[in-house]
């Protein structure tokens, strides 16, 4: 009789032929548990420690904000100006370093920050809520065509420094109305001018040029809604374009695709 698996407990190869050690993994989530400085904690460490000796394959952390300017709570980790990979080192030796990926981001629209009524950077100039929710935010500002360059430029940078801290991969956050998700949403993403022929551009230009900064070796991963239930919104048959995009890709990202039910 053929003993039973135990299929958790097993390795999973990844497609990008990086091996988990188990199958379990944790997803990204925030912790706020950056210092006032939003430098990574010695308990932010200590709770990864823990998640890792529950035997997770794979850990990916939430909220490493790419500009410190943007924040979406008060206590996020976030890339200072000039980065050192010396304070995250810590963090990323808490749970070996192979088996932990990153997840640089930046905050959704309005930043759910200490002060609301600043403007945060978003595609397009569209306010956020109904008229009570838009007298507490301001509306968000677009940004110019060298701004995003920028943004770009900054999540290849953090994504280069958390690595060099010790973590194993990226995954780049597109999903529940962060920046990413923005520019693929027609809500959100109403620009006139080369960012907007095609909402996918920004996420599939981020991918290239994280890669490019990190090498084949580590692997890259993007979150992605599979919808944002949103009438003439994000939706399902563009999120599968978006996914054979990135799969085309000469970077070829794997996927966490997530479906609400």
């Amino acid at each position: 009789m053929t003993a039973a698996r135990d299929l958790p407990a097993e390795p999973f190869e990844l497609r990008c032929v990086a091996v988990l050690a188990h199958r379990p993994a944790k997803p990204a989530l925030s912790g706020q548990l950056g210092d006032r400085r939003n430098v990574p904690t010695r308990e932010l460490a200590e709770l990864y420690r823990t998640w890792a000796r529950g035997g997770a394959g794979l850990l990916v952390t939430g909220n490493e904000m790419v500009d410190p300017a943007a924040l979406g709570e008060p206590r996020n980790v976030a890339l200072p100006a000039v980065p050192d990979p010396t304070a995250r080192r810590p963090w990323a030796r808490s749970v070996d370093g192979r088996r932990a990926a990153v997840g640089p981001a930046q905050p959704p629209r309005p930043a759910e920050s200490a002060v609301p009524l600043t403007p945060t950077r978003a595609p397009s100039a569209v306010a956020f809520g109904n008229r009570a929710v838009r007298t507490a935010f301001a509306p968000p500002r677009a940004p110019t065509g060298d701004e995003i360059e920028a943004i770009v430029d900054r999540f290849a940078l953090a994504a280069r420094t958390f690595v060099e801290a010790g973590f194993a991969g990226v995954q780049l956050h597109g999903a529940h109305g962060y920046l990413i998700s923005q520019f693929l949403s027609p809500l959100t993403n109403r620009r006139a001018g080369e960012w907007d022929r095609d909402r996918s551009r920004f996420l599939l230009e981020l991918v290239r040029r994280v890669r490019a900064a990190l090498g084949d070796s580590v692997p890259v991963s993007v979150k992605l809604n599979s919808a944002d239930f949103q009438r003439s919104g994000f939706a399902e048959d563009e999120s599968l374009r978006v996914v054979h995009a990135l799969s085309d890709s000469g970077d070829r990202p794997a996927l966490y695709f997530r479906r609400h039910v």
